[in-house]
This record gives structure tokens, C-alpha cells and sequence, in this order.
């Protein structure tokens, strides 16, 4: 079972609703000697970080899950949750250091598996890996193909996916409120003001310190780069996305938005992630594909109605294949 410590490998049923994770393969020194004699009893510990907050029955659900990964492969998983405020930094510190971990949440992956931060899963695909190599979608393959190898065990969900405005149903229907005009940032408004005076406790557009408007954009790198391919221009170019007009005008608008109170006023260092389950907020941005089955995965997350209004278009794109790996 040393082998876990080398290729974190597991088996997407045990991540369907998380995205981008891949294995660590850097590990040295004192961090491997403890990675080779980590176990619990006669259980080796594949110890995972998970992006978001920890759910109430974690351990209820641990301890069903490592019965069976106990009489499967004699193994016990380890979930450990980062906030995701706080997730990219930590994990930079982590992987810099060498830290013993298995599987990772694959926070910049390009950038990382280039660095030699996880392992190369390229063989080990074609021999244990290959009955799943072969259920993916080879868009699954390409994108997550970095200088040639592979390093990230893809979960067969949307390959294809457009961004929407998610809005908390039951404060629609409370306030009486009409979205059927809503499908860009700008029409969002007239919605966000009339949250704002009738509910004013409720944050209208709930935003983080990491966000950034969506647009038909395929980036090639990281998100956090303004390198981007316009989708609805000439896509053999990489552009700054700044020199984007349509774009400048939703930061602009965004900015309007902010001075109007209907996003949070200290977003630019806010880490509130506004519980789905809640009413605390009424519009929020998702990521929406054709495993979701419409507003359907949503909705049954947050135990509640959960309406959804795509604004862009529905596409396979660099980022969504390279966000869909564990």
C-alpha cells in the first residue's frame, strides 16, 4: 500500500460533488518518512484536502466510507477542510514545503504540475487507471495533459458548462421579485435594488474577495492571470482581458454595485461564503452543467428552491476540464 503515498489515487464516487483534485508527489526528507509509516492500526491513512467548509456529518460519513475503502483496499481516508478564502495560500505554503498529503484539491494546476508539486499519473493510468481512461470523455484527457504527462484523475461530469446567476427561491417568491429580464450583470441590477429595500438584512449579490466577473472567456492559465482567449472574437489569439470592453464594463458596473451596497463593502478581503442553505443572500454566481441537470443539484444541496439564469454561452473550455479532476 506504499504506493498510495506516491499516486493518491481514488475513486470519483467518493468526490461526485467536488472538482479539481490531484495527488502529491513531492514528498522529502522527514515528510516522506512519515508518509511511509503513516497508518492507523493496519490501515494505511490517505490523508485529502477539501476546498470549503467541513459538513456537519463528516464524521458520520467517514466512518461509513472507510468501512468499505477498510475492506476494499485496506485503507482509511482523511478528509482535512480548508476554507475557501483561505485554501490557495495554504495550500501554496503546503506544497511548498513538502507537507505529506495524499490528494489535494488542485488549486493553479497548470502551474503546479509543472513545478513537479503532484505525481505523474500518466503510467499508472495504463495499467490501474485504464478501465477509467477509457469511460472518459477524451476532452477530459486533453485538458488535463500538462508537457505530455498526467497528473489528476478527472471526475466524468460537465465537460461543458456556462455560468448563471443561482437566486435563493424562497426570497423571490416572499418578495414578490421578477428575474425573467436578468442575463448579464447590468440587468441584474434592477433585482439587487429591490432586495435591498425590502430585505435589507440580506446581502443582495453574494461575492467574495476572490471574485471575478465571468465572461465567454477561456483562460489558459489561471484565472487570476488577465491572459484569456475571447470566445467571441478571434480565439487563435491569447488578449489581455482588460482591453476587453465588454468586460471593463462589467468592473464598472460591479463598482456601481459596490458603492450602491449590494455587494458586500469589505469584499475586497471578505471570506464569508454565505451558506446556501440560508437566506442570507439572493443571487450568487454557479457554475452549471449538464450533470446538474438545470437548477436540479443546486437545489437539492441548498434543501431549497434554487433558480438559475445562465449569461454565458455553454462551452467546453480549458478551465472547466482542468477544474473537473481529482
Amino acid at each position: 500500500m506504499k504506493n498510495w503515498k506516491k499516486y493518491a489515487f481514488a475513486s470519483a464516487s467518493l468526490v461526485a460533488l467536488a472538482a479539481s483534485l490531484a495527488a502529491c508527489g513531492n514528498l522529502k526528507g522527514n515528510n516522506q518518512k512519515a508518509a511511509e509509516s503513516s497508518s492507523s492500526g493496519d490501515k494505511t491513512v490517505i490523508k485529502m484536502y477539501q476546498i470549503g467548509d467541513k459538513p456537519d456529518n463528516l464524521d458520520e460519513l467517514l466512518e461509513n466510507a472507510n468501512k468499505i475503502i477498510g475492506e476494499k483496499v485496506g485503507a482509511k481516508l482523511d478528509i482535512q477542510y480548508l476554507g475557501w478564502g483561505d485554501y490557495g495560500k495554504k495550500m501554496s505554503v503546503i506544497t511548498s514545503s513538502g507537507e505529506n498529503y495524499d490528494i489535494a484539491f488542485a488549486d493553479n494546476y497548470v502551474v503546479n504540475a509543472q513545478k513537479g508539486a503532484y505525481a505523474d499519473l500518466t503510467e499508472l493510468y495504463k495499467k490501474e487507471g485504464a478501465e477509467l481512461y477509457k469511460a472518459l470523455d477524451p476532452a477530459y484527457i486533453k485538458g488535463n495533459t500538462v508537457n505530455g504527462k498526467i497528473y489528476a484523475v478527472p471526475v466524468a461530469a460537465n465537460v461543458a458548462s456556462s455560468q448563471n446567476f443561482a437566486f435563493n427561491g424562497p426570497l423571490l417568491e416572499k418578495y414578490g421579485i421578477d428575474i425573467s429580464g436578468v442575463t448579464s450583470y447590468e440587468t441584474l441590477e434592477p433585482v439587487l435594488k429591490q432586495i435591498k429595500e425590502k430585505a435589507p438584512d440580506v446581502m443582495p449579490f453574494a461575492v467574495g474577495k476572490n471574485f471575478i466577473p465571468s465572461e465567454n472567456f477561456d483562460y489558459p492559465v489561471a484565472n487570476g492571470l488577465p491572459f484569456v482567449i475571447d470566445l467571441e472574437g478571434d480565439t487563435t489569439k491569447i488578449v489581455n482581458r482588460y482591453e476587453v470592453p465588454r468586460f471593463v464594463e462589467h468592473l464598472k458596473t460591479l463598482h456601481k454595485f459596490y458603492e450602491a451596497g449590494y455587494i458586500p463593502k469589505d469584499v475586497a478581503t471578505s471570506d464569508t461564503s454565505y451558506d446556501l442553505t440560508q437566506d442570507t443572500w439572493l443571487v450568487r454566481e454557479e457554475t452549471v452543467g449538464p450533470a446538474d441537470y438545470g437548477s436540479s443539484l443546486l437545489s437539492r444541496v441548498a434543501n431549497r428552491d434554487i433558480q438559475i439564469k445562465p449569461f454565458t454561452n455553454f462551452i467546453k473550455k480549458t478551465k472547466q476540464l482542468k477544474l473537473q479532476t481529482l
